[in-house]
């Protein structure tokens, strides 16, 4: 009896996780699929140091290596949606740097019409 309890919890399980899994699959794509959302993402992984060093030499490193991973999981998810997910992905990225380089260009406007009093 306990065998078929053990295998019928285990399928429960299974099926809870499977469900959470595709509730989140469909989640992060609905967020990848608008604009503000792609912001969202990048905004996130930047604060992740995903695409930088995370090594300060003290414990400061642990801390920040956690952070980092949840931004490679976030990317890993974002991947797992197949090809949609890298060409979302890329989008996000492109938008990401046209908006940085929209702010340097407005930064620098203003730091020239500081200059000018």
């Amino acid at each position: 009896m306990n065998s078929i309890t053990n295998k019928h919890q285990e399928r429960r399980k299974n099926t809870r996780e499977d469900f959470i899994r595709e509730m989140d699959r469909k989640a992060l794509k609905t967020i990848m699929e608008s604009e503000d959302g792609r912001w969202f993402i990048m905004r996130l992984l930047d604060k992740t140091f995903v695409h930088r060093t995370t090594f300060t030499g003290d414990n400061t490193s642990y801390y920040n290596e956690g952070r980092r991973s949840v931004g490679v999981e976030l990317i890993q998810d974002i991947g797992a949606l197949g090809k949609k997910g890298v060409e979302l992905k890329h989008k996000a990225e492109l938008e990401y740097v046209e908006r940085q380089e929209k702010f340097a260009t407005l930064e620098m406007a203003n730091d020239s019409k500081y200059e000018r009093r």
